[in-house]
C-alpha cells in the first residue's frame, strides 16, 4: 500500500478516536465542581464504566483499531451503575446516553475505513 494511503488512513484512524474522546463528558470536571457529598462513589463508577469501554486508560485504546473500540461492550452499553444514596445532580452526570450519541456519530462518520484496510 502507498505510504501516503498509509499516513492518510492512520490520520483518519486518530481522528476518529480523538472523537470518541472529545465527546466523552469531562466528568472529572463535573463532578470535581460538585457541591454535594455523594459524588465520590458516582465518580468511581464512572470510571469503571470508562475502563470498560477500553478507551481508558488512553494508552490501551490505540493498541486497537476505531471499529474494536466502537464494538467493546462497555462502549456499547455504556451505562455507570447508579450507587445508592447518588443525588439528582450526580446521577444525571452517570446518564451514559452521551456516549451512546457519540459510538454512533463515529460509527456514520466511519464507514468501515479500518476494515476496508485490514487494519482490524
Amino acid at each position: 500500500m502507498n505510504h501516503h494511503v498509509l499516513g492518510a488512513v492512520n490520520g483518519a484512524r486518530g481522528s476518529l478516536r480523538s472523537k470518541i474522546l472529545r465527546g466523552l463528558p469531562n466528568v472529572l470536571e463535573l463532578f470535581g465542581e460538585a457541591s454535594c457529598e455523594c459524588s465520590a462513589r458516582p465518580l468511581k463508577s464512572y470510571v469503571v464504566s470508562l475502563i470498560k469501554t477500553g478507551m481508558w486508560p488512553l494508552n490501551t485504546c490505540w493498541k486497537e483499531s476505531v471499529q474494536s473500540c466502537l464494538d467493546s461492550p462497555g462502549l456499547k452499553k455504556f451505562y455507570p451503575e447508579i450507587p445508592a444514596g447518588s443525588c439528582q445532580t450526580c446521577v444525571k452526570m452517570l446518564d451514559g446516553s452521551r456516549a451512546r450519541e457519540v459510538r454512533n456519530k463515529v460509527q456514520k462518520d466511519f464507514h468501515g475505513l479500518c476494515r476496508f484496510y485490514g487494519f482490524d
